[in-house]
């Protein structure tokens, strides 16, 4: 098998991210990180750590779905982004973090560290758990999605139907391309290009270096010229570069800009 649906992809890391979690949670609370092991009571230790890292997996994974939308995984760019998104989410994680332990250890009010401790202590768990895990995550997607397949498939005139029906856009992933349609994405071992070649003549711009899109599948354009976005008729949206907004309006997808009175 060359592809499996994201649904799929997106249901078995759930549920291994779900073991982590509980795991995890349960080994800083028996661990007692940061001086947490004087807090009374290992039970609710347990329960404070577990807590914790439901929130981090929470806040961590919306800066890693925010990351996709923005930048390939993989490359550079996709880590430095998601480095600045964990930064981000680690405020919130932090505040919440720290109004749950005045909350179960009241009287440790007196002795714990100030906000900026904090935050350095939750990035340090938060920080490299995320970079891991996306690390993790992309590695580990591999095997299931090419099998023992180590060569991607001859090009041939029948690869429209290989690649699906319906096809909204195709997405740049590594040496993958995400085929976007109506029922969901599938991804196939493969250069953009050859993606490209094998879905014409379906009527489409290059809009983005990882982003194809068909004319038909777009709903809404938003955004300015160095920040514009496609949204599509999945509800996916794809980013478009600031040298491809002439393309699009010399190819009509764009409104001709008013002229000056």
């Amino acid at each position: 098998m060359t592809a499996i649906t994201a649904k799929a992809l997106s249901k078995a890391h759930l549920a291994q991210a779900a073991c982590a979690v509980c795991a995890l949670g349960g080994f800083l609370g028996l661990l007692g990180p940061f001086g947490s092991y004087l807090n009374h009571g290992t039970v609710s230790r347990i329960v404070y750590w577990v807590a914790a890292t439901w929130l981090g997996l929470a806040l961590y994974a919306a800066a890693i779905i925010a990351t996709r939308r923005i930048a390939p995984p993989g490359g550079r760019a996709f880590w430095c982004v998601l480095a600045g998104f964990v930064l981000i989410a680690s405020v919130p994680q932090a505040f919440l973090t720290r109004g749950g332990a005045l909350l179960l250890w009241p009287a440790l009010g007196h002795v714990l560290p100030g906000w900026t401790a904090w935050y350095a202590q939750v990035l340090a768990i938060g920080l490299p758990s995320t970079l891991g895990g996306a690390v993790i995550f992309t590695r580990l997607r591999r095997p299931m999605i090419v099998g023992l397949d180590t060569e991607p498939p001859p090009a041939s005139k029948d690869s429209t139907t290989s690649l699906g029906t319906g096809i909204l856009a195709l997405q740049m992933e590594d040496h993958y391309v995400r085929v976007h349609t109506h029922a969901g994405s599938t991804l196939h071992l493969m250069s953009m290009t050859r993606a490209i070649d094998a879905i014409a003549p379906l009527t489409g711009l290059r809009v983005h270096r990882s982003w194809w899109v068909a004319r038909h599948a777009v709903r809404q354009i938003d955004g300015p010229a160095r920040a514009m976005r496609l949204t599509l008729a999945n509800g996916v949206t794809a980013p478009v570069s600031r040298a491809n907004v002439s393309v699009l309006r010399a190819a009509e997808w764009l409104a001709a800009p008013d002229k000056p009175n």
